[in-house]
């Protein structure tokens, strides 16, 4: 039987999708491929920020704006999801500078209801940069040039953060 007399008889033998017939639904609708990255990456940046900023409440409230300045600039972003990463980390270096400034000026202090975790509160006690060059290496597993661009510096100084961060965290943690 030729390919014509298939058509013809509705055969589905030779009806093979090629590749560039696929449309992926994601890509020809941008809400949804915004729906499809928050899905993805909103436990894993909310993770990242409570890394960085120690508080919950606050990391899914930082989470929260990122993905609405996401959304505002969706249509001319290149990588959304880099955009996002960069976006969250640098809420949480804003909330960390105000709880800095704060610091100077007591408040009635937040309680916490989480079960102690040493290694948590080891990486809170760094400075903020090393805290956010170990959260992004360790945990986001970028690389290290990709950390620098990432917070706006020189790969050398970002292997500084880490070696200091490094060293300090071994003298904190119980062996």
């Amino acid at each position: 039987m030729d390919r014509n007399a298939a058509a013809e008889r509705g055969s589905v033998a030779d009806s093979r999708v090629e590749p560039a017939d696929v449309v992926d639904p994601a890509a020809a609708d941008p809400d949804l491929a915004f729906v499809v990255l928050y899905r993805e990456r909103y436990l894993p940046m909310v993770r990242l920020a409570t890394l960085l900023v120690d508080r919950v409440d606050l990391a899914e409230d930082i989470t929260q704006e990122a993905f609405a300045v996401v959304y505002r600039r969706w249509r001319e972003l290149d990588s959304p999801a880099g955009y996002l990463r960069l976006t969250v980390v640098n809420r949480c270096r804003d909330a960390l500078r105000r709880r800095r400034i704060a610091r100077g000026h007591p408040v009635a202090p937040t309680i916490a209801h989480d079960a102690p975790d040493e290694l948590a509160d080891a990486i809170s006690r760094l400075p903020a940069r090393q805290r956010v060059a170990v959260v992004l290496r360790f945990y986001e597993d970028l690389t290290i040039e990709q950390i620098a661009e990432v917070m706006g510096t020189r790969p050398g100084t970002v292997k500084s953060w880490l070696h200091r961060a490094m060293a300090r965290l071994r003298q904190e943690m119980p062996t």
